[in-house]
């Protein structure tokens, strides 16, 4: 644990380190969650940096020195006086409507680390990759050409895996249980964006609130998630709405630099991160402000995802879809494909949205009861990517009843900390 415990103090100082000229003028809730995501993908650059040191020892020696090369910018502005954080500077009542949010990471920091990780996608996917990359301080090619293994997604990014495997290295031995400590700082990172960012537009009261909502999405940040992308991925939506919606109103360097680093984060994450970078990248060109330019926001939004993708198929080659069944986009069996998207709405309706009334109905009565916000504008973007999960369901290899039951409820979720976002926006003070 103390090992671990030092790796995520070290993760968002080296992401700070790189990232500072795009971070440094927002609150310190913001720049800590915006480092962070930059310090894991550069954790997982240096593990692919590290490959071919001997296993144990060496490799953790490696990524420890790398890292500490990286922390070596920050030292002559250590003295630096800081300002306040955001949180200091509010009034007594919104500091006290912070708290429920703490609580609620704190819940699940205790759930996380009560036990090993566990979950089938974690020894199946995810921590089969992280222990293998570890073990071996190599990427061998088994992990995306193995028949054995093909159940093991091996399409999928990995960020995820690289990260649990340099967490590793920094403790010198793999433990299931200290590597869970990264999925409540991920929980504790969202919803710290979530609050500065609300908080520098003048809305504390709003910034609190979704922060809590954050903070107790138990449907989310549950132990069934802990060792899966998923979270990690709910950060990384964060970021990239909150940088969108600067970028509808600011025209600067920093501002693209933040789009490109969280499309950066959503492609490396999971395949439906690269999706919704693309759609925001559409998105822009139907919102952008008249008399702006299109490209800049919109190659930073989708210019990352691409380059990862190429990359990404460059080491590791072609590999064929097992888990879709993309004839149906065939216009010869468009018929049977309406068929199935029907029984995708039907399995949806009756099943995930039955089991979800209460909340849903309560988030429209907000919505009906409240003025429009300045982050609505994302309500259409989070809208068509639920519409592309409804597609994605409609196209499953294994029956459209398996994809829905299995995964459609957890990759929702993880949209859920953005549209806290939405929902803290549209609560204003009183005048």
């Amino acid at each position: 644990m103390i090992g671990v415990a030092l790796a995520l103090v070290a993760t968002p100082l080296a992401g700070y380190a790189l990232a500072r000229p795009a971070v440094s003028s927002l609150p310190r809730s913001e720049r800590f969650a915006w480092s962070l995501a930059v310090g894991l993908m550069v954790q997982a650059l240096l593990v692919l940096a590290s490959i071919g040191a001997r296993p144990g020892a060496d490799f953790s020696l490696a990524l420890s020195l790398l890292t500490v090369l990286l922390l070596l910018p920050l030292l002559p502005r250590r003295a630096a006086r800081l300002a306040a954080p955001e949180f200091l500077r509010l009034g007594p009542a919104a500091r006290v409507l912070c708290a429920p949010a703490a609580v609620g990471v704190a819940l699940f920091a205790v759930a996380a680390l009560s036990e090993p990780m566990w979950t089938t996608d974690y020894l199946a996917v995810w921590g089969l990759k992280a222990k293998t990359i570890f073990l071996t301080a190599s990427l061998p090619g088994r992990l995306f050409h193995d028949p054995a293994i093909v159940w093991s997604h091996p399409e999928y990014p990995l960020l995820v895996p690289l990260d649990l495997a340099a967490l590793a290295a920094w403790a010198r031995r793999w433990d299931d249980r200290a590597l869970a400590a990264l999925y409540p700082l991920c929980q504790a990172a969202t919803a710290a964006a979530a609050f500065g960012f609300l908080v520098r537009r003048g809305r504390a009261l709003g910034g609190a609130v979704a922060a809590a909502l954050i903070g107790w999405f138990f449907p989310l940040y549950d132990p069934v998630h802990v060792g899966m992308a998923d979270i990690p991925l709910a950060l990384g939506f964060v970021l990239l709405c909150i940088a969108f919606l600067d970028a509808l109103e600011a025209d600067s360097p920093a501002v693209y630099a933040r789009l490109a680093i969280a499309s950066l984060f959503c492609a490396a994450t999971k395949p439906e991160g690269a999706l919704f970078g693309a759609l925001a990248a559409l998105f822009w060109l139907v919102l952008r402000p008249r008399g702006r330019s299109w490209s800049p926001p919109f190659l930073a939004l989708l210019l990352p995802s691409v380059v990862h993708g190429v990359l990404l198929r460059w080491a590791r080659g072609s590999l064929p879809s097992r888990d879709f069944d993309f004839t149906l986009l065939a216009p010869s069996r468009w018929a049977a494909w309406l068929g199935r998207i029907g029984e995708t709405l039907a399995r949806i309706t009756s099943v995930e949205l039955a089991a979800a009334a209460l909340p849903l109905a309560a988030l429209a009565i907000f919505f009906f009861a409240t003025d429009s916000g300045l982050a609505d504008r994302l309500l259409p973007l989070l809208g068509l990517q639920l519409a592309f999960y409804v597609l994605t369901c409609s196209l499953s290899a294994f029956g459209v009843a398996w994809l829905v039951g299995t995964s459609f409820g957890r990759i929702v979720c993880a949209l859920v900390p953005a549209l806290a976002v939405v929902v803290g926006a549209r609560l204003r003070p009183r005048t």
